[in-house]
C-alpha cells in the first residue's frame, strides 16, 4: 500500500473512497494488516455492520488516537520545559536577590523592611536569606 507509513495520505485515501465503508472481512483485515491499524484488528467487531467493516471509522479513530497522543506528548513536554525554566528562574532569582541583600546589609541597612524596599522582595525574603546565611 502505498501510504503505508503517512497517517494523514491513508485517512485522506478512505474519507475520499465511500466504498470503504462496507467491506468484507477478509478485505478489512487485509488492509488492517497492510496500515498497521491495530486497533481495528483487536476491535474489528466495533467497526463491523451486517456483516460489513467500516474501515473508514477506523482510520478516522486511528488518526484522532494519533492526534491525542500528540497532544498528551506536546503537554508533557511542555510542563516538563516549564519546570525546568521556572527552576532555572528561581535559581537566577535567589541568586540575584542574595547578591542584592549582601550588598544592602553591607552598604550598613540592618532593618529587613528597609532592606526588602531597596531589593524589591518581601521582608520574608529578606529574613530568610539573611538567616541562611547569617546576615
Amino acid at each position: 500500500m502505498p501510504y503505508r507509513n503517512d497517517k494523514r495520505a491513508i485517512a485522506k485515501f478512505f474519507s475520499e473512497h465511500e466504498e470503504y465503508e462496507h467491506l468484507d472481512e477478509e478485505t478489512a483485515m487485509t488492509i488492517g494488516g497492510m496500515i498497521d491499524a491495530t486497533k481495528f484488528i483487536n476491535n474489528k467487531e466495533r467497526y463491523e455492520h451486517e456483516g460489513k467493516y467500516n474501515m473508514c471509522l477506523a482510520i478516522k479513530e486511528m488518526m484522532e488516537d494519533s492526534e491525542l497522543i500528540g497532544i498528551q506528548k506536546g503537554i508533557s513536554q511542555g510542563i516538563s520545559q516549564g519546570i525546568s525554566q521556572g527552576i532555572s528562574q528561581g535559581i537566577d532569582r535567589g541568586i540575584s536577590l542574595s547578591v542584592a541583600i549582601f550588598r544592602a546589609v553591607n552598604a550598613g541597612l540592618t532593618d529587613n523592611a528597609q532592606i526588602a524596599a531597596k531589593c524589591d522582595c518581601t521582608v520574608d525574603e529578606v529574613e530568610k536569606i539573611r538567616t541562611a546565611f547569617g546576615l
